[in-house]
């Protein structure tokens, strides 16, 4: 899990471009506010097509909301939602991912609720640093920092549950 996937750094940058709209608004729009301007930056700078962006908004988004549903539902905190010890985690994204979650937790409450049907990863995809079970044999994969998204590495299977701890 520890390959560079080209997904890793657009996810990395969408998500700090994200925190950045947040921390220069002046008031607090929905989270499809502040990944459509990630997107359009991305877009507009070239950094990504018009459809990768729109896949790393959609992961981007997953994420954030995940982390939402999981807050509201448990109550616990954002460490929480990850799993494991956040020294493994690099300072930086902890950072940009957790402003991201507290300064939209208001209008996350709102996508949580829609959350709250079971959402699939895929192998394939990007997610940033969390937990993953296979939905076949019940693996567990641990993710320090943004990454693709492999097969099971026990039955291959290709896809998976985020895995909050009891």
């Amino acid at each position: 899990m520890s390959e560079q996937h080209p997904d890793k750094k657009a996810y990395d940058t969408m998500l700090g471009r994200m925190k950045a709209a947040l921390e220069q608004s002046e008031t607090l729009h929905d989270l499809t506010h502040y990944i459509d301007h990630a997107r359009e930056k991305a877009v507009e700078l070239e950094e990504l097509s018009r459809e990768e962006a729109e896949r790393i908004g959609d992961y981007l988004r997953r994420d954030i909301e995940d982390a939402a549903h999981y807050l509201n539902e448990t109550g616990k905190e954002l460490a929480d939602w990850f799993q494991f010890d956040l020294t493994q985690i690099e300072d930086n994204f902890f950072s940009l991912f957790s402003n991201m979650v507290d300064n939209t937790r208001e209008s996350l409450q709102q996508f949580a609720q829609q959350a709250q049907e079971a959402t699939v990863w895929y192998t394939g995809e990007t997610m940033g640093a969390g937990t993953l079970r296979c939905q076949q044999c019940g693996e567990i994969l641990h993710f320090a920092q943004t990454a693709c998204i492999p097969p099971c590495p026990n039955c291959q299977a290709t896809t998976f549950d985020k895995q909050w701890e009891e």
